[in-house]
């Protein structure tokens, strides 16, 4: 049901463009009539590029974040300082907080003193305690996901424990799938090139990327080329430079695309003309990541199989489903198998493509996925007046 008056403040220690699920949900209750606005840091690097694109009639506030010392800590302050102020003034039905353990304590000052329905959005799980100020922010972690209306988490093992850090309370399980609308214009499989097309796109570096890519490429037919897209971060800055370098002393450079940071848009369109997604991790994650990660379901959504690392975890979500191939990422002869086995049989590359694109239309999708949280929202908000702030249990 359409509500025009509605008002959300979204909140985040980091730019809102490099978050799909923000953007997704973001244009979801745009599309109920809720006017929507944004307080985020401005990114840095290639990053940059990473714009929200769903949502371009909302309005975005960019904080800049000082590194070094006192300088970011004043920052720091700044962004809590603005958010309060905003959900104050502005008197939003609803302030939704995300991103990490650095927006909590602004979203719990929020859920304390101001009448603002409160959203806890966690994407990963804050693990560091070793500071002061890492202890602290712990702290308000714990107290705001007691106090928040409305928890949400993308992994239902990461879900469980986010209840028992709440005392109990119910959270909202909401996949990190694309949305039906950004799928809107892709392609059949059959209206993809030939030869065989490997892809990846998001955040870049050796551990999702690693080197063992290259020398599986090198060892398969030459009309299998890779194409990839994204962004390196603070800590994996020259990494694009290093791997093109790698291609190159491989000889392959020529089967190697590298396409930038993309917009989610032009990301789609680019993606949908590959054959298998890679989404394979090189390291061991402290927490498990199905659900969790954009990208499978991203490549799924595109018309592609994917390849996924030889775990129970992924094992369980997708070769299982048949919609992917095992490897281990740190062995190319075991990555250059996999891929082999998929161009040797279009038959079965293009039913694991179906089957998982089925899968996103049907369940796979942010509509469907976020569809409880709008709901609750509702029934939360109901028709009457705004609550008080100091009426919370």
């Amino acid at each position: 049901m359409p509500y025009p008056d509605r008002k959300i403040l979204y909140v985040q220690y980091a730019p809102p463009g490099v978050y799909p699920p923000i953007e997704r949900s973001a244009w979801l209750f745009k599309k109920n009539g809720w006017q929507v606005d944004f307080l985020g840091i401005r990114a840095i690097g290639s990053s940059r590029n990473l714009t929200p694109t769903m949502h371009s009639e909302s309005h975005v506030e960019y904080l800049v974040h000082e590194p070094g010392g006192w300088r970011a800590l004043r920052s720091y302050f700044r962004f809590w300082l603005r958010a309060f102020r905003r959900a104050q003034l502005e008197k939003p039905d609803v302030v939704y907080v995300s991103d990490s353990i650095w927006t909590y304590p602004a979203g719990l000052l929020i859920a304390l003193m101001t009448p603002a329905l409160t959203i806890m959005h966690e994407h990963d799980t804050p693990l560091d305690h070793s500071t002061r100020m890492m202890r602290f922010l712990q702290a308000a972690r714990r107290q705001f996901a007691r106090k928040a209306d409305l928890l949400i988490n993308p992994q239902l093992d990461r879900a469980r424990d986010m209840a028992e850090l709440a005392g109990g309370r119910e959270v909202v399980v909401v996949l990190n799938c694309p949305s039906l609308e950004e799928l809107s214009r892709t392609l059949s499989f059959e209206d993809k090139p030939h030869g065989l097309v490997l892809w990846h796109h998001g955040s870049l570096n050796s551990l999702r990327m690693p080197l063992t890519i290259l020398d599986a490429l090198a060892q398969l037919p030459p009309d299998v080329t890779l194409e990839f897209a994204g962004y390196e971060t603070v800590n994996s800055e020259g990494f694009v430079d290093s791997f093109l370098a790698r291609a190159a002393e491989l000889g392959i450079s020529d089967r190697v695309v590298f396409h930038g940071a993309l917009k989610r848009d032009l990301l789609y369109s680019r993606a949908n003309q590959a054959h298998v997604g890679l989404s394979v991790f090189v390291q061991k994650f402290v927490e498990p990541m199905v659900g969790a990660s954009n990208k499978p379901f991203d490549f799924l959504g595109c018309n592609m199989a994917l390849l996924v690392n030889d775990t129970t975890e992924w094992h369980d979500f997708a070769v299982v489903r048949k919609i992917a191939l095992p490897c281990d990422p740190t062995d190319s002869t075991s990555i250059a198998r996999a891929i082999e086995k998929l161009y040797h049989d279009r038959k079965q590359l293009r039913q694991m493509a179906d089957r998982g694109r089925t899968l996103v239309e049907t369940e796979w999708n942010y509509e469907a996925q976020f569809a409880p949280v709008l709901d609750r929202i509702e029934m939360l908000l109901g028709h009457g007046p705004r609550r008080d702030a100091h009426s919370r249990t």
